[in-house]
């Protein structure tokens, strides 16, 4: 894991009439590992260099608004819109200065850090050279938070005014918090909520993530809470059926567990790659077919023929909540998914294999949603690339690659058309001149 560390060497301020701002005038380096995200190149002198001038006050502004969210929230699986990019890049906070395009997320026990070049000229006098990602420790991405906060206050601790008051405020909110407001402000920063504003954490809400939601083992709550399903109803629904698989009564029909199938699944790749890698092995052992896989045979050359069972409540949460992967009491593979027409069922099931032959329920029950982190990416991309491989699909394209090939192409390889799709922008494939 990577270290994180905020260099901040106060420098004097000329002009600046905010008391706050002036007296935390500052040298900022920021270095992730042996990486660092402020090297700049300065278009007035033609020099690079490897730190940013500015106020840390901003920096340490930023922090706070969104502590919890830096360490708790994952990043979307498709567009990072606006929103997520307030909550999440340091570069919002700037405020006319400059600050690196650095990003903090959560990715189930890691926080990533991950950081963009200056793409084109935006006007200031600098551009960020750098562009990387690397995991932290949780534990480690918050204490180098909290000791870039720390300096910041302590430069600040005889400056009045306001703003520094209110810093100081909601900076020891947030270090005094502990026990179940604690995990409340982590919960909610997983459904991409603020803990501690009243208007975004409702009653109804927090009563959420309270009860049947603190019951459930951590990495299947998590699971439920990375779907973001904001909607209070809809999110106590969604953790009423899963504590009614995993917990039922103190007697789960679902515990911790998982299968040898013969798949060694290394984390070392990007997620999807993960996915890529894992599907090509498993078609290469078991499967001679250049069409449509038979998913039940395969199932049953794995010694899981029993493992697929449908779950009704499952299909009042067709976007969120997919799919519940597992052991039986006898230690048995058992995978729990929304029923779904033929093409989407296909899909759910090579999912739920991947999350079997990865071992994600060794330590607990899973649940296999939309979010974007790394078992749910991995998993998807391993169903795409298991029943419609992307050497196939390069072999069958035409000229055109319009609507009518995809249906016949997803009638073919028994998914939906949106698979296909995925798959050939995904992979970069091209219909044949």
């Amino acid at each position: 894991m990577a270290s994180l560390t905020f260099k901040i060497e106060w420098e004097p301020a000329e002009g600046v009439t905010h008391a706050g701002l002036a007296a935390t005038w500052a040298r900022i380096e920021i270095r992730v590992g042996d990486q660092c995200v402020t090297t700049v190149y300065d278009t007035r002198t033609g020099a690079t260099r490897s730190g940013v001038y500015g106020s840390a006050m901003l920096v340490a502004e930023w922090i706070v608004r969104n502590f919890w969210f830096l360490l708790y929230e994952g990043a979307p699986a498709e567009l990072r819109g606006p929103a997520w990019r307030r909550r999440h890049s340091l570069a919002a906070g700037r405020e006319g200065t400059s600050l690196p395009d650095l990003a903090f997320f959560r990715d189930e026990r890691v926080v990533v850090a991950e950081w963009v070049a200056t793409s084109r000229p935006d006007g200031r006098p600098v551009r960020f050279v750098e562009s990387g990602r690397a995991e932290l420790e949780p534990s480690e991405a918050r204490r180098a938070l909290a000791i870039a906060v720390d300096a910041v206050t302590e430069q600040l601790r005889t400056v009045t005014h306001p703003d520094v008051a209110a810093l100081r405020a909601d900076w020891d909110t947030i270090a005094e918090m502990s026990g179940e407001d604690l995990a409340i402000c982590s919960r909610a920063a997983r459904l991409g909520v603020d803990g501690l504003d009243e208007a975004e954490l409702t009653d109804s809400l927090e009563s959420c993530l309270r009860g049947a939601l603190a019951d459930l083992p951590e990495p299947t709550g998590n699971d439920v809470l990375d779907a973001q399903i904001r909607e209070p109803h809809s999110l106590a629904s969604a953790v009423a059926t899963v504590h009614d698989l995993v917990m039922n009564g103190g007697v789960p029909p679902l515990r911790a567990g998982t299968r040898d199938i013969g798949l060694s699944v290394s984390w070392g790749p990007p997620a999807y790659q993960v996915g890529y890698i894992a599907a090509r092995k498993l078609r290469d052992l078991h499967s001679a077919s250049e069409g449509a896989l038979d998913l039940d045979d395969l199932f049953r050359k794995l010694d899981l023929r029993d493992a697929q069972q449908p779950h009704a409540p499952l299909a009042a949460h067709v976007h969120q909540l997919q799919a519940i992967v597992g052991a039986s009491p006898a230690g048995v593979p058992r995978l729990f998914v929304a029923p779904r027409p033929h093409k989407h069922a296909r899909f759910l099931q090579a999912r739920g294999l991947f999350a079997i032959a990865a071992g994600a329920a060794k330590e607990a029950p899973r649940a296999l949603t939309n979010a974007g982190t790394r078992l749910q990416v991995a998993s998807r991309a391993f169903a795409a690339e298991l029943l419609a491989p992307a050497s196939l699909l390069r072999a069958r394209m035409t000229r055109g690659g319009d609507d009518e090939l995809l249906e016949a192409l997803a009638d073919e390889f028994g998914v939906a058309t949106a698979v296909i799709d995925h798959q050939i922008r995904n992979h970069g494939l091209t219909p044949d001149p």
